[in-house]
């Protein structure tokens, strides 16, 4: 998301994913900080309590992957693991196993 910002706008800065010092942005690359974590983590955690209604769902197990599913992780409790190469270890299993 960021770096889609970054490319398809012409001032807005490229930034680092880190968490931010306050939920108020003091500055441009602060305000982007805010939007990419605390909103990405809003996001995530109201699609696990839409999964959670469904049935079935109410105990499944929940794996962060991805180059930032610690830094999501860190304020979501729901999230039980977080394995950032998990995508890439399953395309190697499947490769293994039909080779």
């Amino acid at each position: 998301m960021t770096d889609y910002l970054y490319q398809r706008t012409a001032l807005l800065p490229r930034i680092k994913l880190a968490e931010p010092r306050s939920a108020i942005g003091k500055s441009t690359v602060e305000a982007m900080r805010v939007g990419a974590v605390i909103g990405y983590r809003g996001l995530v955690k109201e699609i696990l309590a839409a999964l959670r209604r469904e049935p079935g769902m109410k105990r499944a197990v929940v794996v962060a992957t991805g180059g930032y599913g610690e830094l999501m992780a860190r304020k979501i409790p729901e999230i039980q693991h977080v394995n950032p190469m998990l995508t890439l270890e399953g395309l190697r299993f499947i490769y293994v196993r039909n080779s």
